[in-house]
């Protein structure tokens, strides 16, 4: 992997190298991946090209014109039926908002994978995705399901829409790592090297509950009975930063023009889109409360003026009593005496 995309530039990405071996044929490879927002800023979306190279030497599919042989696909119309009689059926590889989503633990509902809602909604969040080509107009090839549309050559994925989620609604665009809220976790198997659950999180002002809870607070008996169980802790929703993808990369033979090689290389380059805004969430308000109140020390009461006879105790740098130290080192000999005597 080359570049890294810090500081969110467009002429900042990420480029991944791969090699394939020669297949005979036009090779499609799935990718299932995640794009992890460590760049400093919120992000509005991303882009991904297909081509050539790395660096300034990169250069896309289309460009090179060899985009018949090298391409990206959503998997739109590219379908095929179950069973060991499968053909083409023109139906879709992804559903229409599984392409580019935040995690399903975190947005989305019951599902065969899941048995809970989404902590902060049932409603899947990310983004809706498009296919085009760096140097139009994208070349085509025939659907091999009989009637469907022309599978189109494209280099180029990119998100456009932003789903209707409480993604925007409580955090507002792709969150950076800079910014990653808060939440209370319960480790339900007593295993660290699992994931934990989440169960509350600081919202700028108190620790709420989930989506289903209405985001309530949580009552101050709980959080201290969470902060006094070892298996509860607060750590950083991670999670908010890292968008799935998916998609189809069809690769096809001798992409360099070399009939002497049988393998061949091609690039992934990765390009954050920078948001408009770049406003800090609400969330950051204030730093998250601890579970269990802080001690508050005894209050040492003021000192007073004996009036009677013996020993005085007055503010200030008053004269001292010579009886005083003596008493006390007494005290502390005939303290340490019995003690001896005790255990000896």
């Amino acid at each position: 992997m080359e570049g890294v995309a810090d500081g969110a530039a467009s002429d900042k990405p990420i480029d991944m190298v791969f090699n394939v071996s020669d297949g005979g044929g036009l090779t499609p490879y799935q990718v299932f991946s995640k794009i992890n927002n460590y760049t400093g800023k919120r992000l509005k979306g991303y882009r991904i090209v297909v081509g050539v190279g790395t660096g300034t030497g990169f250069q896309s599919a289309s460009a090179l014109g060899i985009a018949d042989k090298l391409h990206i696909s959503l998997g739109r119309g590219e379908g095929w039926s179950s069973g060991s009689m499968g053909a083409p059926n023109g139906s879709d590889l992804f559903d229409g908002d599984g392409l580019a989503t935040f995690s399903h633990g975190l947005f989305g509902a019951i599902d065969a994978n899941f048995p809970a809602n989404g902590f902060f909604d049932t409603r899947t969040a990310g983004f809706d995705v498009t296919q085009s080509c760096a140097v139009p107009p994208c070349s085509t090839t025939p659907n091999p399901f009989v009637g469907g549309p022309d599978l189109i050559n494209s280099d180029t994925i990119e998100s456009t829409t932003v789903l209707p989620s409480n993604y925007t609604t409580l955090f507002g665009d792709w969150l950076p790592s800079t910014w990653q809220p808060s939440g209370v976790f319960f480790d339900d198997d007593n295993d660290p090297n699992t994931d934990a659950v989440l169960q509350a999180w600081w919202n700028g002002s108190q620790w709420v509950s989930n989506n289903d809870g209405g985001f309530t607070p949580i009552p101050a008996a709980t959080l201290e009975a969470w902060g006094n169980d070892p298996l509860y802790a607060v750590s950083h929703i991670e999670d908010v930063l890292n968008l799935g993808i998916n998609y189809i990369v069809k690769v096809g033979d001798d992409l360099d023009n070399d009939a002497m090689t049988s393998r061949s290389t091609f690039t992934i380059r990765i390009i954050p889109v920078v948001a408009d805004s770049q406003v800090a969430p609400t969330f950051l308000a204030a730093e998250p409360a601890p579970l269990v109140p802080p001690v508050t020390p005894p209050v040492t009461p003021p000192a007073t003026v004996d009036q009677g006879g013996g020993c005085t105790a007055v503010p200030g740098n008053p004269p001292i009593d010579p009886m005083l130290p003596l008493l006390a080192a007494l005290g502390l000999a005939g303290w340490g005496l019995r003690r001896r005597s005790r255990h000896s």
